[in-house]
């Protein structure tokens, strides 16, 4: 039992070093020192909860610093792993919420991980598995605002996905239940710049899925949902602080694809 806490402390250790490194640029070094963590995780038992959780730290922080160094396809197996260690947590402890919690954030990023990799049916496996788990802890969690934004941001990675696979009518419902959610989210809190952003985003996503379908009426959804997209960034998030340079992103994809629908719809007005 000692032998078992020493070594989650390690662990534990590794991963608070890790993340300093990280912090400070060094990817290549906090990689190095999670792999400590993840050579220990592999010789000490791991039949205790503690030293499962501390492996599950380690591996989905080494994945996620694999991402985000552009090495997706080394982090890919790492999320494997974060992802069969939180189901076994989930089975050790079904009461336990944080292992619901993690599992949707191991699930999040296994999907981004494969969303780069162009593997959708992947990406879209994780990502339903992450909607799933989310409206599970809504229900558990009622009243709780974060648990709503948690749901639509997986319908917006879901609906993100469906369309790079040319599944439009499904990445249509997704975003438009990204909408809905974000919407009721920024009504109760109007002055959440974050609902804001977020809602602004779904709706360039929906008017893109509409863009995708070519058609007279779904150039004229879409510039219309572009319109409000815009109006939105220059009324409520115009003078944000610290939104200015997501604001400014925003603007530029906004003006490009109305600028395509233009040239698209002018020779049909001739």
């Amino acid at each position: 039992m000692a032998r078992t806490s020493q070594s989650a402390l390690f662990m534990a250790g590794f991963v608070r070093l890790a993340r300093d490194h990280f912090e400070a640029r060094k990817p290549d070094k906090a990689i190095a020192v999670l792999q400590q963590a993840v050579d220990l995780a592999a010789i000490v038992p791991t039949n205790n909860p503690l030293i499962r959780r501390q492996a599950y730290q380690a591996y989905y922080n080494l994945a996620e610093y694999y991402f985000e160094a552009g090495r997706s396809e080394a982090a890919s197996p790492y999320c494997d792993k974060a992802n069969e260690l939180s189901e076994t947590l989930q089975r050790t402890d079904p009461s336990d919420l944080l292992f619901m919690r993690l599992g949707s954030y191991s699930r999040r990023l296994s999907g981004r991980v494969a969303f780069a990799q162009e593997r959708w049916d992947e990406a879209l496996r994780h990502f339903e598995i992450m909607l799933e788990v989310r409206e599970d802890l809504a229900e558990r969690e009622p009243g709780v605002p974060h648990r709503q934004f948690e749901i639509a941001d997986a319908h917006s990675w879901i609906g993100k996905t469906a369309r790079k696979d040319s599944q439009l009518d499904r990445a249509v419902e997704h975003h438009k239940a990204a909408c809905t959610i974000f919407a009721d989210l920024l009504e109760a809190e109007p002055e959440t710049a974050e609902y804001a952003v977020m809602l602004t985003h779904a709706e360039v996503h929906l008017a893109s899925d509409h863009m995708s379908y070519k058609t007279s009426d779904a150039n004229e959804v879409a510039l219309e949902l572009f319109a409000r997209a815009r109006q939105r960034v220059g009324e409520d998030l115009n003078t944000t602080l610290g939104q200015q340079n997501r604001i400014a992103d925003l603007l530029a994809a906004i003006d490009k694809s109305v600028g395509t629908l233009n040239r698209r719809v002018a020779p049909d007005s001739k």
